[in-house]
């Protein structure tokens, strides 16, 4: 039994490590013969999400926790393609932190390629993931960023 999950866990990250390590943790725990985890298929990949959201929804969240609405803030708008290739150009020439930038932006395109609920589906409940509070995690990266706290 041990030999076939650790075989068919998705290979994650160098050398599947990370996949070999989530079996290794299943077979401890005796998850393994879980409904939950009999349910998803390992050989495919799982997917997880805590929100499904835009960056309104994540400014309206920030005006909830912290009592302020837009016009206590400077917002600056602009088309996500744009934004994008901006932090590509600085990327390029070797302003390493704006891959973040290109990370946070592509997952803004249209085509929805950074929303897999949309494009693949997601297994929160089948992995019985709780439904997660925005406002408590606005809250904490607010609080996080007031003490400097990266």
């Amino acid at each position: 039994m041990a030999k076939n999950l650790i075989e068919n866990i998705a290979i994650v990250g160098a050398g599947g490590n990370v996949g070999k390590f989530i079996a290794e943790e299943l077979l401890k725990t005796g998850k393994h013969k879980s409904h939950r985890y009999q349910l998803v298929k390992i050989a495919r990949c799982a997917y997880i999400s805590s929100f499904t959201i835009s960056q309104n929804d994540m400014l309206e969240s920030v005006f909830r926790v912290t009592g302020t609405d837009l016009n206590d803030w400077k917002v600056t708008k602009a088309p996500v393609k744009e934004y994008y290739k901006s932090g590509l150009e600085e990327f390029q020439k070797g302003n390493m932190i704006e891959f973040a930038q290109l990370l946070y932006s592509r997952a803004f395109f249209p085509e929805s390629s950074g929303n897999f609920g949309a494009t693949m589906g997601l297994h929160n409940d089948v992995l019985g993931l709780p439904k997660e509070d925005l406002d408590e995690f606005t809250k904490i990266a607010v609080q996080r960023s007031e003490k400097g706290v990266e």
